[in-house]
């Protein structure tokens, strides 16, 4: 995201402001999907390179940071928003689930939603509880963390050599991997701990 970063959503107890907050969702993924996969790796890196020296394919999905939440009742008015979406044929399928990233890294709850678009690239979107470290982060410091772009690699062979290699350069860390997990998929998702990027590595079976 270029130039100030704001969170699409201060609060999701903001209910009246979730289309304008999907929309800026939407602005962001098609961003990144204009820039592609060459320009997700120099964006977390800090510098220009070669994705083919990692063995890194195209874009797989766009993750955002919603913004924070108090009250769980919140989340669950969120994911109708979302099922409402697929009720007008804006999305085709809408999962969600407890985040692991974020009680583990960060002191706090959160979910993530899995958002297959009728057009356009999959998205994910995370929000997490206001509570402890977490609130004491800036808001850009917050969409960063959480928001990425996940590229594809062709085989769980290249995901592990992937990780090896970017994690060999100094300040690169892993904060998630998992080698096929139910629907066959590996993955991993990387912090690069000066600019506070992340981003993902999928191989999708």
């Amino acid at each position: 995201m270029t130039g100030a970063i704001t969170l699409p959503l201060g609060s999701l107890s903001a209910r009246e402001s979730y289309p304008s907050a999907w929309r800026e969702i939407e602005k962001e993924v098609a961003r990144r999907q204009a820039l592609g996969g060459q320009e997700a790796l120099r964006e977390f890196l800090g510098e220009p390179v070669d994705r083919n020296a990692y063995g890194i394919g195209d874009l797989h999905h766009v993750a955002v940071y919603l913004g924070d939440y108090t009250d769980d009742r919140d989340v669950e008015t969120w994911h109708r928003f979302l099922l409402d979406l697929k009720t007008q044929g804006q999305l085709s399928e809408v999962r969600y689930g407890p985040s692991y990233v974020a009680p583990k890294y960060y002191g706090t709850q959160g979910w993530w939603f899995s958002l297959d678009r009728t057009d356009g690239l999959p998205v994910e979107v995370f929000c997490c509880r206001r509570h402890g470290q977490w609130s004491r982060y800036e808001p850009e410091q917050r969409y960063r963390l959480m928001s990425h772009a996940a590229v594809s690699v062709s085989t769980v062979e290249g995901v592990e050599r992937a990780l090896s290699a970017l994690t060999d350069r100094l300040g690169m860390k892993i904060l998630m991997h998992t080698v096929e997990d139910e629907l066959g998929h590996t993955y991993g998702h990387l912090l690069n701990e000066a600019t506070l990027c992340v981003l993902e590595l999928v191989h999708q079976r």
